[in-house]
């Protein structure tokens, strides 16, 4: 039997088979409101069910080596995340580069990327 690739693109997404989880191909750099609007409104073959991820589902695509797994071929820190606990007027990042969580202000411009809920 042939093993199952880890992560398959399909369309505008990558499955990733170990997780289940589908995500967003297309990425972009944002303020957290803009990039939670997009991932909320988006409708992606077929699917209208996209949010931000959270840290724990970014760090899931972490390669290990500073960036994302080389099938998303995009920006590798630091990615808008949702939930976590940061101060009012900030919102929670995944920082590639060292596999760390943080807090950032709301206006300030970082990377994303949807996953489907």
């Amino acid at each position: 039997t042939t093993p199952t690739e880890r992560f398959v693109r399909s369309g505008g997404t990558v499955i990733d088979n170990d997780t289940g989880r589908v995500w967003g191909f297309a990425a972009g750099t944002h303020n957290h409101s803009t990039a939670e609007r997009y991932c909320s409104d988006l409708n992606l073959d077929g699917s209208n069910n996209w949010s931000l991820p959270t840290t724990s589902m970014l760090s899931s695509i972490d390669n290990g080596s500073g960036c994302l797994h080389e099938i998303f071929d995009s920006a590798c820190s630091p990615y808008w995340a949702r939930g976590g606990s940061c101060p009012s007027g900030d919102s929670p990042v995944y920082n590639f580069n060292n596999g760390s969580t943080g807090c950032r202000d709301n206006f300030s411009f970082a990377n994303y990327r949807c996953v489907k809920d």
